[in-house]
């Protein structure tokens, strides 16, 4: 939900242009298996998304940041493994940067 100090069409389009655009971001991240005990993949589709995925780091819930990969950015799908097994069980957020600079969060499980 949104407030505005101007309420205008053009901001309106602007404004659901990037839903749109955000929402494209968070279907295109797959995560799996969610919840996990030892591995999980990490998946993001470049034909579903605007922008090409840099990288991606995981934090903890105190926002220590625990993993960080980056990517070939002339990939078509970026894949890649994280062993879990040395982190505690709980929960982990996955900050995915676009090669725009923006960022989208997931959540995962680990059990």
């Amino acid at each position: 939900n949104n407030t505005y100090v101007r309420s205008n069409s053009k901001s309106r389009i602007l404004n659901e242009n990037l839903k749109r655009e955000i929402e494209q971001w968070h279907k295109s991240v797959e995560i799996y298996p969610n919840p996990s005990s030892d591995i999980i993949n990490i998946r993001f589709h470049r034909s579903t998304t605007l922008h090409s995925v840099n990288s991606f780091e995981i934090y903890n819930t105190s926002g220590l940041k625990l993993y960080h990969h980056q990517f070939n950015l002339d990939q078509e799908v970026f894949a890649h493994q994280v062993d879990t097994v040395p982190f505690e069980s709980g929960m982990y957020f996955v900050r995915t940067i676009f090669s725009d600079g923006s960022s989208t969060i997931h959540r995962f499980v680990k059990l």
